[in-house]
C-alpha cells in the first residue's frame, strides 16, 4: 500500500466509520490505490458491500474526487443515495439519456451491477471512456441475471477489472443461516436448503394454495411491529398476486385495513423493443406510456388504444383527443388494464412515473386516507401528497415482493415460497435465502 493510500485510509478511524471489519477497509483500500477504468467491489449477499461505500465516498470527496452513483432501479437509487448521502440516479438514466453530464478523472459507482444488462453497461462504458472517467462496480452476480441478454459484470471480472472482495457475512447472526448462504453462494444449493430443513427453516407444502396460505397466515401471526421488518418473497409474480390477496383479506378482517375503493390498476405488458414493433402484439383497451413527449401526448400521459387498423395503433389522450400511431415509433411502455383495491393503511408500490406528478417508478408510500376518489399519501419520512385514484395508475401492493424486488433488501426476517419449477434458479433461490 502507498503511502498516500494509507494517509487516506486514516480517515476511515473517525467515529462514524467504526462498524467497517477488514474486508470493508480492504475493498477501500483496493479501490482508491487502483487505476483501473473497471474495478469492482465484489461479495457475498449480506456481506455490507453499500456499507463501504459511504466512507469511500467520504475519502474521494476529501481529495476532490467526483462521484457519480447509479442503481438498477429508481428505488435502488433512493436506497443508495440515503445511504451514501448523495443523490444516486438509474443507470439506464446515464444510458439512454443525456441528462447527466460526465467529467474528467470522476467515478462512476454501479450499486447491484449484476443486475445492468450488455446493453445498458456498454453504453454506460462508451461515455464513461469518452469522458475519461472511470467505473466502479458493487454487487453479486451470482444473485438474479439481467433481464435483458448478457451479464457484463461477470465479464468484467474475468477480464480486465480489478476485483476486491469482501467476505464475511454480516446479515445473518444465526450461524445455520449464515451457512446456508455461503452453501448456495457456492454453488451448492442442495445442502444449503438440507441444512436449513435439518434445523427447522424449512416447511414442505407441495400444493401451491396450502403453501400459499401458510404464508400468509404466518404473516398476519407476526405483531404489526415485527410485519413492518419482515420480507415476504414470492416465486413467481403469479403467486405474489395469490399471497397478497389472502394477507389483504386478512388485514380487512382484523379491521387494519381501512376504507377502499377499487381503481383502475396498469400492469406492464412487459412487450421487449422488437415485440412493440409488431401492431398484432397490441389490443384495444391497452395503454401507451411516452417515455418522451410527443406532439399529441405527453411525458407519462396514458394514452389508451381505442382502436387498431392493420398498420396503425388509435390512441386517445387524457384530454378526448384521438389520433393514429404506427406501432414503430415512440419510446414507450405498454401496459395492460386491471382492476386494484387501495384501502387506507395499505402500502403501495409506484410501477411507473405518471405525467406532471412527483411519482416514480420504485417509489413507496403508506395510503393514510381516502375521500372521495382521492388518496393522500405518505412517504417514509411521513411527507404527504395526494393522488387522483379516479385515473389509470402504475401502482401494486407492496406487501408480498419477488425476487428481483428484494435484491439489495433486508430486513430483520424473511419468510420465503422457494417453488422447483421453470421459473427457478440458482440466483433467485440464492436472493431468497440471503435475505
Amino acid at each position: 500500500t502507498s503511502k498516500k493510500t494509507a494517509v487516506k485510509l486514516k480517515r476511515l478511524e473517525k467515529e462514524e466509520f467504526k462498524g467497517l471489519n477488514k474486508g470493508h477497509l480492504g475493498a477501500i483500500q483496493g479501490a482508491l490505490a487502483t487505476d483501473n477504468q473497471h474495478f469492482v467491489i465484489y461479495g457475498l449477499s449480506g456481506v455490507g458491500k453499500t456499507q463501504s461505500l459511504k466512507p469511500l465516498k467520504t475519502i474521494l470527496d476529501e481529495e476532490k474526487v467526483e462521484t457519480l452513483w447509479l442503481a438498477p432501479s429508481i428505488g435502488a437509487a433512493d436506497v443508495l443515495g440515503n445511504d451514501i448521502g448523495q443523490q444516486a440516479f438509474t443507470a439506464q438514466r446515464l444510458a439512454y439519456t443525456d441528462s447527466i453530464k460526465l467529467k474528467k478523472g470522476m467515478v462512476i459507482g454501479i450499486d447491484e451491477a449484476g443486475l445492468i444488462d450488455a446493453e445498458c453497461m456498454d453504453l454506460i462504458g462508451i461515455k464513461a471512456e469518452e469522458a475519461g472517467a472511470r467505473i466502479l462496480l458493487i454487487g453479486d452476480p451470482k444473485q438474479n441475471p439481467p433481464v435483458q441478454a448478457g451479464s457484463p459484470m461477470i465479464s468484467l471480472m474475468y477480464n480486465d477489472a480489478e476485483v476486491f472482495n469482501i467476505t464475511e457475512i454480516l446479515r445473518q447472526q444465526d450461524p445455520i443461516q449464515k451457512k446456508a448462504v455461503e452453501l448456495i453462494a457456492r454453488g451448492d444449493g442442495v445442502s444449503s436448503i438440507k441444512l436449513l430443513n435439518e434445523h427447522g427453516y424449512v416447511t414442505e407444502i407441495e400444493d401451491p394454495g396450502e403453501r400459499q396460505g401458510a404464508i400468509a397466515s404466518q404473516y398476519l401471526r407476526l405483531e404489526k411491529s415485527e410485519q413492518g421488518k419482515t420480507l415476504v418473497i414470492a416465486g413467481t409474480n403469479a403467486e405474489r398476486i395469490a399471497i397478497t390477496g389472502l394477507i389483504r383479506d386478512g388485514l380487512k378482517a382484523e379491521g387494519y385495513l381501512g376504507e377502499s375503493l377499487d381503481c383502475l390498476q396498469l400492469v406492464d405488458s412487459r412487450l421487449s423493443p422488437e415485440q412493440q414493433t409488431d401492431i398484432r402484439n397490441y389490443a384495444i383497451g391497452q395503454y401507451i406510456d411516452p417515455l418522451q413527449s410527443y406532439a399529441k401526448a405527453r411525458r407519462h400521459e396514458f394514452c389508451k388504444i381505442v382502436g387498431k387498423t392493420e398498420t396503425h395503433l388509435i390512441l386517445q389522450n387524457p384530454r378526448g383527443v384521438e389520433f393514429e400511431l404506427i406501432p414503430d415509433r415512440w419510446d414507450k411502455r405498454v401496459y395492460n388494464a386491471d382492476n386494484i383495491n387501495i384501502a387506507v393503511n395499505d402500502e403501495i408500490r409506484f410501477k411507473g412515473g405518471i405525467h406532471n406528478a412527483n411519482y416514480k417508478n420504485g417509489q413507496i408510500f403508506t395510503v393514510t386516507g381516502i375521500e372521495g376518489e382521492v388518496a393522500t399519501i405518505a412517504n417514509a419520512k411521513g411527507k404527504t401528497q395526494t393522488l387522483d385514484l379516479s385515473k389509470p395508475l402504475p401502482i401494486d401492493h407492496n406487501i408480498v415482493r419477488t425476487t428481483y424486488d428484494v435484491q439489495g433488501s433486508g430486513k430483520g426476517g424473511a419468510i420465503v415460497s422457494l417453488t422447483r419449477d421453470r421459473t427457478s434458479n440458482k440466483g433467485s433461490t440464492y436472493v431468497g435465502i440471503s435475505r
